[in-house]
């Protein structure tokens, strides 16, 4: 897959498992320092399994360092 390369620094997640087409994240990192994981349509990275929480994990950068 090709992109752009983003100017600011940048988080790419990649889904290991989706149907019918792969799915990225990217999400850069100068605008936000919290990202919200999960099936509600509030959070950053919605995940269509009935497995996952609504709001099933939170990746914070604090300190530089990535917090999950």
């Amino acid at each position: 897959m090709d992109f752009e390369t983003p100017e600011s620094e940048y988080m790419i997640l990649e889904s290991v498992k989706s149907a019918p087409a792969k799915v990225v994240h990217v999400f850069y990192l100068d605008k936000a320092i919290e990202f919200k994981i999960g099936r509600s349509v509030d959070t950053d990275m919605k995940i269509a399994d009935i497995s996952v929480s609504r709001v099933h994990s939170l990746i914070r950068i604090q300190d530089k360092k990535l917090m999950i």
